[in-house]
C-alpha cells in the first residue's frame, strides 16, 4: 500500500461497518490514484466511528471524513434537515443516496451512502504562468468544487465496491453518470478499469 492503512493507525475503536468501508477506500486509493498521497488525521476528541484523511496531489488537497450514521437514518430526512440548516446548500445528483454541495464556492460535498455520512472538502493552489495571481485565485474556487465532486464520486464508487475488482463491475451500469465519466477522462481510475472500459464512456 502507498501509505500505512488508515485502519491500522486509528487509536479509537471502530465498528465492523466502518472498518469494511475504510478497507474499501484504502484499496481503491492505492489501486487508482497515482501521484496522490494520503495521511491519517486524528478525529475531534470524543468522536467515535469516524475516519479522517488528507489526500494530496501537487496542487490540491482533499480532506475526507466518513462517519457511521444511526441505524434509522433515512436519506430524505437527512437531506431535508441539511437543507433546512444551510439555506445556501444545493442538492447534487448522482453521488450516494443523497448529496449536497456547500461552503465557499461549493467546495464541500457531503453525502449519505447507506449508513455512512461522507464529507469531502478541497483546496486548490493554482500557479498558472499564463495567469496573474488574481486570475489564479479566481480559478481556484471552481477547481476546488470540481475536485470535491470528483473525489466524492470516487469514494461513492469505492464504498459500492466498484473500484476493488474491475472484473466484478457490472458493465450495464458502470460509468454512465457524468462524474464517473470525468473520473475516467482525468485518468483518476487505475489502468485495469481504464483498459476494460476505454470504449464504454
Amino acid at each position: 500500500m502507498l501509505q500505512q492503512s488508515l485502519l491500522l493507525s486509528r487509536a479509537q475503536n471502530l465498528s465492523p461497518e466502518i472498518i469494511k468501508a475504510g478497507k474499501r477506500i484504502d484499496q481503491a486509493f492505492d489501486q487508482n490514484l497515482e501521484g496522490w498521497t494520503r495521511k491519517s488525521i486524528t478525529p475531534i476528541q470524543g468522536s467515535s466511528n469516524v475516519i479522517v484523511e488528507n489526500w494530496n496531489s501537487y496542487d490540491r488537497g482533499v480532506r475526507v471524513s466518513i462517519g457511521l450514521l444511526p441505524a434509522d437514518s433515512k436519506a430524505d430526512d437527512w437531506l431535508a434537515d441539511f437543507l433546512r440548516h444551510d439555506t445556501h446548500a444545493k442538492k447534487v445528483e448522482g453521488i450516494g443516496d443523497v448529496a449536497v454541495s456547500w461552503g465557499y464556492s461549493d467546495s464541500v460535498i457531503t453525502f449519505q451512502h447507506g449508513r455512512f455520512g461522507v464529507s469531502v472538502s478541497s483546496a486548490v493552489n493554482l500557479n498558472l504562468l499564463s495567469q496573474d495571481s488574481k486570475a489564479n485565485e479566481a480559478m481556484s474556487g471552481p477547481e476546488a468544487a470540481a475536485t470535491s465532486r470528483l473525489m466524492a464520486c470516487f469514494i461513492n464508487l469505492a464504498l459500492n465496491g466498484d473500484l476493488m475488482n474491475p472484473a466484478n463491475v457490472p458493465a450495464d451500469r458502470f460509468l454512465r453518470r457524468p462524474c464517473e465519466q470525468e473520473l475516467m477522462s482525468k485518468r483518476l481510475l487505475g489502468e485495469g478499469i481504464l483498459n476494460q472500459y476505454k470504449i464504454r464512456y
